[in-house]
């Protein structure tokens, strides 16, 4: 019966505990277990969805009287993870799985189950919840993992009437808001269809902010990526048709309903901090030129370079103190898609500085960095044996903390990781969030929350 549902066993934990009686063949869907029939079936015999591992349907126990002890040990109570998971869950529960960093301080915890790690490449994070998107096949939609209760929900699923193949992009939360972008095919046309979304986690209704609609020609489609969001602004980078298909960067004020073209002349990345937005525009010295990073006040409409240079810069994120950037001018022969002798600058805001924060060398090939607070957390294959390329699929996270230029060094585990993402915990602390590739070939990406334990 593999890749039917099965009901032989309730996981409690990272452990079993008991055995309901499985239904008689009869019984039994001639069909793969996936989410929606297993949780079906559960909720049906008085159960929680437990997970689809291994193609068989495993229910979680949610009116047990007794408490059960795990295989580590640790004193589970009603199916439910004593001390990482309380109160209801509407979705799927997330065993506790921990595995040591590489740096004293750094515990990861696992925050994806084998179901949702399929082109799990687009998250967020912000106080106790986590948004990312991933599935096997469209529509893919929008989840919400909540540190609280340990619990995964759909915020969206990424169905829309007169749309095909849909699936969320990229996302970013603040407080209860998520901002985020959707993608589809128009039916019966070759139109892709673009949506920026905005949903309060608590309601629970996507508002559209933005929609684009462009034909698909000779290769070149409509697009949206990046969306930063800090109340009342959010930014991101835009292809339309309209527009010739070039990246444009675009900010969106949710109180006034503006929606502002930032920049026409091809955008790496955006980020914003409710106030000021920060971007690369072209910079030129002559008949050389290299994109840059431009630092744009919101309210007023001014911007400048902040460190011009004839090398490429891209990836800039803001923190209250900081913009940083990753920085190629040590080989200006480089080019964003295919960087080399790449490192971590910085331009202090209250100063005007501008300093190299990371010096890494031949060994870090970004492209993925991001800050937040205290920490910029990059890529680095440092600790590989070819440096200079990933062909030994070794890569690693390090972060650094501003405040005292002290670098951590975040996993050593074998493979690779990354798209770090630091994320405020609003409990004093910090953390980082990364992908470590299961199956290149499959798209198969797991989630971690990673501690960034403060120097």
């Amino acid at each position: 019966m593999d890749g039917w549902v099965k009901l032989c066993g309730v996981l409690v934990g990272l452990g079993w505990a008991g055995c309901s009686s499985p239904p008689s063949p009869e019984d039994a869907p001639d069909a793969p277990c996936t989410y929606d029939s297993c949780r079906a079936t559960c909720l049906g015999m008085g159960r929680e969805y437990g997970s689809c591992t291994g193609g068989i349907c495993r229910c979680v126990v949610v009116d047990a009287g007794a408490d059960v002890e795990g295989e580590d040990g640790a004193t589970r109570e009603d199916g439910r993870e004593a001390e990482d998971a309380s109160g209801s869950c509407d979705g799927i529960r997330v065993p506790l799985e921990e595995r040591a960093g590489a740096s004293p301080g750094v515990t990861c915890r696992r925050l994806s189950v084998e179901e949702v790690e399929p082109y799990l490449m687009d998250f967020s994070g912000d106080g106790e919840f986590v948004g990312f998107r991933g599935a096997e096949d469209p529509p893919e939609p929008l989840w919400l993992f909540d540190r609280r209760t340990r619990c995964i929900r759909r915020m969206d699923d990424a169905r829309v009437p007169g749309l095909a193949d849909t699936s969320v992009g990229g996302s970013s939360i603040e407080g209860e808001r998520v901002a985020y972008v959707l993608v589809g095919t128009e039916e019966g046309t070759r139109r892709s269809v673009w949506q920026l979304r905005l949903i309060d986690i608590r309601e629970g209704e996507p508002r559209v902010l933005v929609e684009t609609r462009s034909e698909r020609l000779e290769g070149r489609q409509g697009s949206m990526d990046f969306p930063t969001l800090h109340y009342p602004w959010v930014t991101w980078r835009d292809i339309r048709q309209e527009n010739a298909y070039n990246w444009w960067a675009y900010a969106y004020n949710i109180e006034t309903g503006e929606e502002r073209i930032l920049d026409r002349h091809g955008t790496i990345m955006v980020d914003n901090d409710g106030s000021t937005a920060a971007f690369t525009v072209p910079y030129y010295e002559g008949t050389h030129g290299a994109n840059n990073v431009y630092m744009l006040d919101l309210q007023l409409g001014a911007g400048a370079h902040v460190a011009a240079f004839v090398a490429e810069q891209f990836w800039p994120s803001i923190t209250p103190d900081w913009i940083v950037w990753l920085d190629q001018r040590s080989h200006p022969e480089c080019i964003y898609m295919n960087p080399c002798y790449t490192d971590v600058y910085g331009y202090h805001r209250a100063t005007g500085e501008v300093v190299p924060l990371v010096v890494a060398g031949d060994s870090m090939q970004g492209p993925w960095m991001d800050a937040c607070g205290d920490w910029v957390a990059y890529e680095d294959q440092r600790d590989g044996t070819d440096v200079t390329r990933s062909l030994d699929n070794e890569q690693d996270i390090y972060a650094l903390h501003l405040p005292t230029r002290t670098e951590i060094r975040v996993t050593d585990w074998p493979g690779f990781e990354w798209n770090p993402q630091v994320y405020d915990r609003h409990d004093g602390t910090y953390g980082v969030l990364l992908i470590q590739e299961i199956d290149y070939l499959y798209r198969i990406y797991r989630l971690w929350d990673c501690d960034l334990p403060a120097p």
